[in-house]
């Protein structure tokens, strides 16, 4: 990670998905350069977001009761100024270039990911944080 990065604070990141076992691998492969919290839905991670938001939200696509696509679309109006991820293995591609051409998204990561690039994207998404945001 840049060297801006290491000076702020750990960058808070939410992972959403429904598979324990991937948040579990997350949460475990980033503890020593991010602070990680998951949820195991959508509906799990607006509680989480109410409580406290985050600086990127990375979610699955493929979720039952709220998929990524509805989390991102909430989440980008009530905290438009976190950043939104899609991470998925399998899914409707256009859907997902659908996310990110309209804003929901500013990310598509595929799974399987690697940690050193899923620590360039946090870290090319907190280097253009310039602005304070006011919904956090």
């Amino acid at each position: 990670m840049s060297r801006n990065v290491l000076e702020r604070p750990k960058p808070k990141v939410l992972i959403v998905d429904d598979e324990s076992a991937n948040l579990a691998v997350f949460a475990r492969a980033f503890r020593k350069e991010l602070v990680v919290r998951v949820a195991g839905s959508g509906l799990v991670a607006l509680e989480e977001l109410s409580r406290e938001p985050v600086d990127i939200l990375l979610t699955d696509f493929g979720m039952p009761l709220m998929d990524g696509i509805a989390l991102l679309t909430t989440v980008a109006e009530r905290w438009p100024s976190i950043h939104r991820v899609i991470v998925s293995g399998h899914c409707d591609l256009a859907e997902l270039h659908d996310a990110q051409r309209s804003g929901l998204a500013a990310v598509l990561i595929p799974k399987p990911w690697s940690k050193a690039e899923m620590l360039k994207i946090v870290d090319r998404l907190m280097t253009e944080s310039t602005v304070p945001s006011t919904d956090r």
